[in-house]
């Protein structure tokens, strides 16, 4: 909103906003010229000790194409079904994928139109829905 304020501890700003797709930025400066910036998705899910987030995501999110998604934090050498559908919950694509030791696996979809999608991983024990974004 750029708003400034000097002094408080704690800002809180409360917006209405018609989705989770928006970034939130805070830079913070000094009168010494010391500073930094911080971004964030509203959607983002929270972080562990180590700063690794928890449960599984997509990435590069959002995307223009589908080649070169990648699934991230995932069950070890776990293989799952993962289906694709769009925003309106039709399914898109389905496929059979195996994690690698490091709970990363590559998503080979087929390409899709610009839009907002979900990804269901289900596998041993674990089911996760993911969100990500096709830009063309």
């Amino acid at each position: 909103d750029g708003q400034t304020s000097t002094g408080a501890n704690f800002i809180q700003h409360v917006y209405a906003v018609p989705s989770l797709l928006y970034n939130v930025t805070l830079i913070v400066s000094n009168t010494c010229g010391l500073g930094d910036t911080v971004t964030h998705r509203l959607d983002e899910i929270g972080l562990d000790e180590e700063g690794q987030p928890l449960g599984a995501w997509l990435f590069p999110n959002p995307t223009t194409s589908l080649q070169g998604l990648t699934l991230a934090g995932w069950t070890a050498m776990d293989v799952a079904k993962v289906t694709l559908t769009d925003a309106y919950g039709r399914t898109v694509q389905v496929l059979s994928i195996q994690s690698d030791a490091a709970g990363h696996a590559a998503l080979p979809f087929k390409p899709v139109a610009a839009g907002l999608y979900f990804v269901r991983i289900q596998g041993e024990g674990r089911d996760e829905t993911l969100r990500f974004v096709v830009e063309k």
